[in-house]
C-alpha cells in the first residue's frame, strides 16, 4: 500500500507540472509519452543472477534552460526481471524469475548535440521499489552457489538512488531514448537488518546494485 500511495503522489505532481509546462513554457519545450523494453542486471557477488527482459513506460517534460542545455524531468514505471538457478531437495535445478515493480522519478540535464535531433542526457534518478516477486511454490528452493532460499531475498531496499546516462535521437514528434541507469546505494541493504540472512552470508552484509539498460519510443504531444 505504501508503494502505491507514494507512486500516486509522484504521478499527480508530475501531471500537474506537465499541464503547466504545456501552457507556460516556450516553443522548444515538450511533454512526451514513452514506452519500451529494458534488461536488468544485478551487480553482486552474493548470488549468480542472470539478466532478463522487462518493460518501461512513463511521461516526461523537456524544457529549455540555457543555450544548448535543456532540463528533463519525469516519471517512469518499470518492471525489472532477473533470474537465479535454484533447486529443492527433491527436484532438479530450476530457474527462478525475480520480478521488481518500481517507479522512477528523474531530473536530468540534457545537452543538445544536434538541435531537435540528438541530445546527451544525464542526471539523478530516485527509484521506489516493491518487494521482489516470484512464482508461488518456490519460496523454499535453495539458490545455487549460496546458502539462501528464494524467499530470503524478497524484501529489498524500498528506495534507491541511481545515476542515468543516455541519448535521445529523432525529430520533434517521434524520438528514441537509449539509456543506462546504475544504482548508487545498496539494493540489498534492507536484507542486512535480518540476522538470519546475514548469517547465511557467513556473517557479512549483502551488497548489490541494479544496472538497467533501456530503450523507449517517445511520442511528444
Amino acid at each position: 500500500m505504501k508503494f502505491i500511495k507514494l507512486v500516486s503522489v509522484f504521478t499527480l505532481l508530475l501531471v500537474s507540472l506537465s499541464t503547466q509546462a504545456q501552457y507556460g513554457w516556450r516553443d522548444g519545450n515538450r511533454v512526451g509519452l514513452l514506452g519500451g523494453i529494458n534488461t536488468t542486471s544485478l551487480i553482486t557477488e552474493n548470488i549468480n543472477a542472470k539478466p532478463e527482459m522487462g518493460w518501461t513506460a512513463g511521461l516526461q517534460v523537456r524544457g529549455n534552460m540555457y543555450n544548448y542545455w535543456s532540463g528533463v524531468y519525469g516519471i517512469r514505471f518499470i518492471e525489472s526481471n532477473f533470474s537465479v538457478n535454484s533447486k529443492s531437495l527433491l527436484s532438479r535445478n530450476q530457474e527462478i524469475n525475480y520480478k521488481l515493480i518500481a517507479a522512477q522519478v528523474h531530473f536530468l540535464f540534457s545537452y543538445n548535440l544536434i538541435e531537435d535531433v540528438m541530445s546527451f542526457d544525464f542526471g539523478p534518478v530516485l527509484q521506489i521499489n516493491s518487494d521482489l516477486k516470484f512464482k508461488k511454490g518456490y519460496e523454499k528452493y535453495r539458490i545455487q552457489d549460496s546458502n539462501f532460499i528464494v524467499e530470503d531475498l524478497k524484501k529489498v531496499t524500498p528506495f534507491n538512488a541511481l545515476a542515468y546516462v543516455g541519448t535521445t535521437i529523432g525529430g520533434r514528434v517521434v524520438r528514441v531514448n537509449i539509456n543506462y541507469t546504475i544504482g548508487i546505494n545498496n539494493f540489498f541493504n534492507r536484507l542486512n537488518n535480518q540476522e538470519n540472512v546475514v548469517e547465511k552470508n557467513d556473517g557479512d552484509n549483502l551488497k548489490a546494485r541494479m544496472g538497467v539498460l533501456s530503450g523507449q519510443l517517445q511520442i511528444n504531444l
